[in-house]
């Protein structure tokens, strides 16, 4: 039996975004970061 561990949803603004590379290279980042499981960047919001 495996135990999940709970997962918190957060929305972190990031200034100075302008482009498509933009987003790759932020959500690569942050995905990078430990317990991080997915990372979704939306440049339009």
């Amino acid at each position: 039996m495996t135990t999940q561990t709970p997962t918190e949803k957060m929305t972190l603004p990031i200034k100075g975004m302008y482009c498509a590379a933009c987003i790759i290279h932020v959500s690569h980042a942050l995905e990078d970061v430990e317990g991080v499981e997915t990372a979704n960047v939306n440049l339009a919001t």
